[in-house]
């Protein structure tokens, strides 16, 4: 799962590029990739990504050694965008994907200024936006908002509780 954007205010429109790393897991051997996502009307289309995993190395130090972690990369990988999803390796549906990618970016403005580990949004917010960006449109917004949010429920990409969504950490 990825966190949104770090240590700027500015909106993922104004990048170039959008690198997302995973969370943190329990195993370092855990393979995982490293994914790039092209913006900014630059050329070609989609996320290209190279795999990784960690692996705990002894360097030495004054005094003796210590253990630290060296990332070893593996092949690298591509989907387009409709597929694009630093979330989870598989492919969710085109309006799941860009209702995370509008979480994600909901999430990244409450984690700008505040301290909670976990932000959680407001599900109404989170529907207003999604039909301001015109993500659901006509006159079946409450029904598709409603697929995509049990889609992504299902998919454990997202909780929900008190009438609040968040994206999990782990």
């Amino acid at each position: 799962m990825s966190g949104g954007s770090r240590g700027t205010s500015a909106k993922p429109a104004g990048a170039d590029f959008i690198f997302t790393l995973p969370e943190r897991v329990a195993d370092n051997n855990e393979p995982r990739a490293m994914w790039a996502k092209k913006l900014r009307n630059l050329p070609g289309s989609g996320a290209f990504g190279i795999n990784f995993t960690l692996k705990t190395i002894q360097v030495p130090v004054r005094g003796g050694t210590a253990s630290n972690l060296a990332v070893c990369w593996g092949n690298t990988v591509s989907k387009d965008d409709s597929e694009w999803s630093p979330k989870k390796a598989g492919r969710p549906p085109r309006k799941q994907g860009m209702a995370l990618d509008v979480l994600a970016e909901m999430v990244s403005a409450v984690r700008s200024t505040s301290k909670t580990a976990v932000p959680w949004i407001d599900l109404q917010d989170w529907y207003d936006e999604l039909v301001s960006r015109t993500i659901f449109e006509g006159t079946n917004q409450a029904r598709d908002f409603a697929n995509v949010k049990n889609g992504l429920l299902k998919e454990k990409l997202i909780r929900i509780r008190n009438g609040k969504v968040c994206m999990p950490v782990g």
